[in-house]
């Protein structure tokens, strides 16, 4: 839980710092997985988290690309998604 990271952007003009919620590899896909816990209301019926919660989607995705950057696994094959503490329910951006 919690696993830190820290990568320089692109231009290499700054130095990003964050911590990941949960790390860990499915053990059904062998994928890595990024997950970050959300204690907020959980969308709604027929309601999708990139309309409903959009900055943390983008933080996820953020959080995934960076793990990439830092070569823990291939552009493209880290599952990530946000899980909302409410109904434990995990839904994958």
């Amino acid at each position: 839980l919690e696993y830190p990271i820290a990568l320089a952007t692109p231009d290499e003009a700054k130095l990003v710092q964050g911590y990941v919620d949960l790390v860990g590899v499915r053990a059904a896909t062998g994928r890595l997985a990024v997950v970050d816990f959300k204690t907020d209301q959980p969308p709604g019926p027929g309601e999708r988290v990139e309309d409903t919660h959009a900055a943390y989607v983008a933080q996820v995705l953020a959080y995934a690309r960076a793990l990439e950057a830092l070569g823990l696994a291939p552009a493209g094959s880290i599952e990530a998604g946000l899980l909302f503490t409410a109904d434990g329910v995990f839904r994958r951006v």
